[in-house]
């Protein structure tokens, strides 16, 4: 699939890069749609930068993931398509997830997307939400997919809405967090942990929510730890606005996870990491300087967009770099 993709752009490629507003700060795509930053990471010293990428959507081409790689920050280098939807993993788009390096391994973290034919709401029937991985010796070639979780291994009373992968070290264990939508439409994510010895063996461990409804939808979320404090970062979708809060069409933040007697985590105190417009989806992770570094998507889901570079056969591109810190127990960028 990826050759076919070079085929169908080739003759549209050099008037697009000939376009008067291609960015020269900020990652993009050399063609069509770029939106969230996937699987960010470093292995053996090399930034990893992926990004959902849709190359040309008239073609009938679903979300692919793009590919590029740093060494300083500075200099960039474009790997193109890492993965296409080209299996029955996932057909209708390879959705957003996670990496991680662990013993020598890159290891890719996604959401399968799966549309069924027939009359369905594809929020609560007709969509497979699957957790799939792939994993990598250099970061460069990769294996084929493999399946870890289908729709019945979730938890039940969820939507089929479940998705955005994302592992992270917390005090030496290992988590999986997963956003999640429940049937009666409530924000929620999954925390599973993961064998040090096998990040592909999952144990199921709680479901993280808040006291009261927010939002019907968390979108890619990240557990961190900066200062003692564990940090849910995720995107809610639903949330009503309230004076200069939530005034896009979705959201972003933090919320403070605190520990039950029993361990689970419960969130609470949510802070907007952007309150201006064109930001959504920010992942962030852990380098080996033990920083943690967040990349967002420029732009939002769901909106209208009429912006000039459309009429050039692009659009859209990543968020500068920003390390995140703890002031006074509020995130810090």
């Amino acid at each position: 699939m990826k050759k076919a993709i070079q085929n169908a752009l080739h003759d549209r490629l050099p008037a697009v890069l000939a376009g008067q507003y291609r960015q020269t700060w900020h990652l993009m795509a050399d063609i069509g749609w770029i939106s969230d930053p996937n699987g960010l990471c470093q292995h053996n010293g090399l930034y990893h930068i992926f990004h959902q990428y849709t190359p040309a959507q008239d073609l009938g081409l679903h979300k692919s993931w793009g590919h590029y790689v740093t060494r300083d920050w500075k200099q960039y280098a474009d790997l193109g398509t890492l993965m296409c939807p080209d299996s029955g993993l996932d057909k209708d788009g390879c959705y957003s997830g996670s990496g991680f390096s662990h013993n020598g391994i890159l290891h890719l973290f996604y959401t399968g997307n799966i549309l069924h034919d027939g009359d369905f709401d594809y929020i609560n029937e007709g969509r497979g939400h699957y957790t799939n991985t792939l994993q990598s010796a250099d970061g460069i070639h990769f294996s084929d997919k493999k399946v870890l979780l289908r729709n019945e291994d979730y938890p039940d009373g969820l939507s089929c809405h479940v998705r955005d992968p994302k592992v992270s070290d917390i005090d030496g264990r290992l988590y999986m967090v997963i956003g999640a939508r429940t049937r009666d439409s409530r924000g929620c994510a999954l925390v599973y942990e993961c064998s040090r010895d096998n990040l592909e063996d999952l144990t199921f461990r709680q479901v993280i929510r808040t006291p009261e409804d927010f939002g019907y939808m968390w979108e890619c979320p990240v557990l961190f730890k900066l200062d003692q404090q564990v940090f849910l970062l995720c995107c809610p979708q639903g949330v009503a606005q309230d004076g200069y809060k939530y005034e896009n069409v979705y959201q972003n933040g933090v919320f403070r996870l605190t520990p039950d007697a029993d361990g689970s985590w419960q969130a609470a105190d949510f802070q907007e990491l952007d309150h201006g417009f064109d930001f959504y989806a920010p992942q962030s992770f852990r380098d080996e300087q033990s920083r943690e570094i967040l990349i967002g998507w420029m732009g939002l889901p769901d909106a209208e967009y009429g912006n000039p570079e459309t009429a050039e056969g692009w659009i859209h591109s990543l968020t500068m770099p920003r390390q995140l810190s703890v002031k006074n127990g509020r995130i810090c960028q």
